[in-house]
């Protein structure tokens, strides 16, 4: 997932910065998958995670039947933000 704080220097948008900018793993899955905006709202402020808009569109089924291999990586765990939460309180 792509990290964007909005209105700060952390700001990146594929769109307008063109696949140049990009990093490789988000190139990648840019040509393939359409990608969703999900903002998370943090005490510090706004942060936009760029993220495949459908998972399940991931899932490979020749990887799965081999070994039950699904994208866990592309959805955001509700523990992450807890951890996000908590990080930002102790840095303030």
């Amino acid at each position: 997932m792509l990290v964007r704080q909005r209105g700060s220097r952390f700001e990146t948008d594929s769109k307008t910065l063109g696949t140049a900018m990009m990093r490789p793993e988000l190139v990648a899955l840019d040509g393939r998958f359409v990608l969703a905006d999900l903002p998370v709202d943090l005490p510090m402020g706004r942060v936009v995670l760029e993220k495949p808009s459908n998972p399940d569109d991931l899932i490979s089924e020749a990887d799965f039947a081999k070994d039950d291999r699904l994208p866990y990586w592309a959805d955001l765990w509700p523990a992450a933000i807890v951890l996000a939460e908590f990080l930002e309180k102790r840095a303030m």
